[in-house]
């Protein structure tokens, strides 16, 4: 039985973790989506869900989330 106060839309992540390492030769770098971010309902703190083992090297990156729109 669900309870009608409940909410059955989908929570998107607040931020992602991009992992940003330099292309050799170039000034661009490459960027790995790592996680994603959810922040506390507190607001002191977030929820970190990797998608990738986090490796060393580069460095790590927090952006809002902002869903990809189909063109």
């Amino acid at each position: 039985m669900t309870n009608p106060n409940e909410t059955t839309e989908k929570k998107y992540p607040t931020h992602q973790i991009f992992l940003v390492t330099p292309i050799p030769g170039s000034e661009k770098s490459n960027w790995l989506k790592v996680a994603a971010v959810w922040a506390n309902k507190d607001g002191k703190g977030f929820n970190i869900v990797p998608e990738h083992p986090i490796t060393p090297g580069g460095k790590y990156v927090m952006r809002p989330y902002s869903p990809k729109t189909n063109k």
